[in-house]
């Protein structure tokens, strides 16, 4: 695995394409990375653009610049490779994979750019398990891979992507300034929330195995627990629909903006992350819920599971198995002592701040200078 060593040199003129097939007004783990990263960078000096293929709003402002283009993909391969030519980058920095980030990597290649790849997580369908393999043809065409965790690493390398180009590091940080414990002395009255979207994209969220999980869990306690589901997409409806005639007690929310999620998790016990497979590849909702004072339940194929284990700041599930989930969960919300344990070593995990985005923005600009400086 290739270390990375900072540039001596002035960086601050560094200019910057991220590539973003996730971003606002969209939201999600990969928008807020994808933001938050070229925000930081901007506020560091850095020229950035972001070309994304998301449709944006009216009246929207940033410190960078963001264009945006036609979703087809011919258009978006044919604008993308125009604009690229046009600002002539240092780098060229894609936020991926998808499918149509490798036909882009050739085109790059074309006109002598660097290119770094985060590597968030692997395809989830079965035609994705394809795209998955290519990752070891089209890393003749990168760089520098950017992932967090050994799974990933071991991943990569037994599709043949060279040690020398992966990089591994938290790259999922959190924006400190507005993710924190607001105001400790308000009482955490929802006993477990979960936070996520709910169609056929995200099936791999666990959605489904959680509404067996919250049944079991209501007869295994005598009193009643508050449950909060924040969700959106196609199947919130029927979701919510199957959960109330199963007779369980959950708000529900929808549209719901950052400052009162933040507020829903400052008034958290915890956060259940209940992915059933490794297509999430992090969780970034787990570190937001430890920001915030709420004790992560994650699921053991989420990637974030390997920090959360790591620093004993939360507890690891199996979400196939509702049965015993529902029993660590139970046993974690009825005792007071653990959750205030946990809640403390969350609040030592953060203290280093080595998981805040200034710290994600610092060593990606590291992995810049480490790529120039091979030029």
């Amino acid at each position: 695995m290739c270390t990375v060593k900072r540039n001596q040199e002035d960086s601050s003129s560094m200019k910057i394409v991220l590539y973003a097939n996730a971003f606002l007004p969209n939201i999600g783990g990969g928008e807020y990375y994808n933001y938050d990263l070229a925000n930081n960078l901007a506020l560091s000096g850095k020229e950035v653009y972001v070309i994304t293929n998301i449709p944006g709003q009216r009246n929207e402002s940033y410190n960078f610049k963001v264009i945006r283009v036609n979703p087809r993909i011919l258009f978006t391969l044919a604008k993308t490779f125009s604009i690229v030519k046009s600002i002539k980058p240092d780098i060229v920095h894609i936020s991926g994979p998808t499918p149509i980030d490798y036909l882009i990597l050739p085109l790059l290649k074309l006109l002598h750019i660097h290119v770094v790849l985060t590597y968030h997580a692997d395809f989830p369908s079965k035609i994705g398990r394809i795209y998955n393999g290519f990752i070891g043809l089209f890393q003749f065409f990168l760089d520098v891979i950017i992932i967090q965790t050994e799974s990933d690493s071991t991943k990569l390398l037994i599709r043949k992507v060279p040690d020398r180009k992966i990089v591994k590091f938290p790259f999922n940080g959190i924006d400190e300034s507005r993710y924190k414990v607001s105001i400790p002395t308000v009482p955490r009255d929802i006993d477990l929330i979960f936070i996520g979207r709910m169609d056929r994209e995200h099936v791999y969220k666990g959605y489904w195995n959680l509404i067996s999980i919250i049944d079991i869990l209501r007869k295994k306690i005598d009193t009643n627990i508050k449950v909060c589901i924040i969700g959106g997409g196609a199947d919130y409806t029927i979701f919510k629909s199957k959960a109330q005639s199963m007779g369980l007690s959950i708000d529900f929310l929808q549209d719901v903006t950052d400052i009162q999620i933040i507020n829903l998790l400052n008034r958290s016990k915890c956060l259940i992350l209940p992915s059933i497979n490794n297509s999430e590849g992090f969780g970034r909702v787990a570190l937001e819920a430890i920001f915030c004072g709420a004790v992560p339940i994650v699921s053991k194929y989420a990637g974030s599971s390997e920090i959360i284990k790591n620093s004993g700041s939360g507890i690891i599930v199996d979400p196939l198995d509702p049965e015993k989930t529902a029993t660590q969960i139970k046993d974690l919300i009825l005792d007071g002592e653990m959750l205030k344990e946990l809640q403390h070593k969350g609040s030592e995990l953060i203290k280093n701040g080595k998981l805040t985005i200034a710290e994600t923005a610092k060593k990606t600009v590291q992995i810049y200078d480490s790529v120039l400086e091979r030029q």
